[in-house]
C-alpha cells in the first residue's frame, strides 16, 4: 500500500456547506454503501456540490483505488474502476497501491479475498462495534508475486471487473424500469398483449 486516504469525520457543516439535492451533485460514499464488492443504494446517498467536493477531496480518488469499510461493517471492499468522482465520508478508507510493486487489481483481491483479508479480519477490535484503525491497517502484510505475473493476472481480471460493474449498472436501470412499470400494470393503466 502506498497511500491510505481517510476522510472520516468530515461533514458538509464542518467544511462550511450543506448536502445538495442537485442531480449534478457528487455522491458522498460511506460504509453503508459498500457491500459485497459493489456500491449499493447510490440513489439514496448524500451529495455535495462541485465546490464542496473540491474542498472536501483535496486528494481525489483515482482509477484502481480500493475502498474499504473501517467499521459497521468492517472489511467490505470495492474496486474503483472508471468513475472516480466520489467524496469519501464515514467509516471508509481508500487504499492506493504502490504501482512500482503492486498492480491495483491484484492488491484488491489480496485484501478482499486473499492472505491480507484474513489478517484484516484478525485485526478487528472494539467492544460494541468491530473496526480497524488506519495504523493497524498499515501493518497488514500482503504477498507480492513477480510483477509480470501480477500484470498477467490484471489482464484476466480487469475485463471481468469491468463487466461486473456494467452488469450492476444495467440491473439498477432495470430495477428503475420495473419500479416504474409495475404499479401501472397493477392498476390496469398498462396491459400486456400476447
Amino acid at each position: 500500500m502506498e497511500t491510505i486516504l481517510d476522510h472520516r469525520g468530515k461533514t458538509p457543516k464542518k467544511l462550511g456547506g450543506n448536502w445538495t439535492d442537485s442531480e449534478n451533485g457528487v455522491i458522498a460514499l460511506s460504509a453503508k454503501l459498500v457491500k459485497g464488492g459493489k456500491l449499493r443504494n447510490l440513489e439514496k446517498a448524500n451529495k455535495v456540490d462541485r465546490a464542496l467536493f473540491d474542498k472536501w477531496m483535496s486528494a481525489k480518488l483515482k482509477d484502481g483505488d480500493i475502498l474499504m469499510t473501517s467499521e459497521a461493517p468492517a472489511g467490505e471492499f470495492y474496486f474503483i474502476h472508471g468513475k472516480t468522482d466520489y467524496c469519501m465520508s464515514q467509516r471508509l478508507f481508500a487504499i492506493r497501491a504502490n504501482q512500482r510493486l503492486l498492480v491495483p487489481s491484484y492488491l484488491y483481491y489480496e485484501l478482499s479475498k486473499g492472505h491480507g483479508y484474513s489478517q484484516i479480519l484478525g485485526s478487528l477490535s472494539g467492544s460494541t462495534v468491530f473496526g480497524i484503525r488506519q495504523d493497524v491497517l498499515r501493518t497488514i502484510k500482503v504477498v507480492i508475486p513477480d510483477f509480470n505475473l501480477q500484470q498477467r493476472f490484471d489482464e484476466s481480471v480487469l475485463p471481468q471487473l469491468t463487466q461486473i460493474k456494467n452488469f450492476d449498472q444495467e440491473n439498477v436501470e432495470l430495477e428503475k424500469l420495473r419500479d416504474w412499470l409495475l404499479p401501472m400494470l397493477m392498476n390496469g393503466q398498462v396491459t400486456v398483449k400476447d
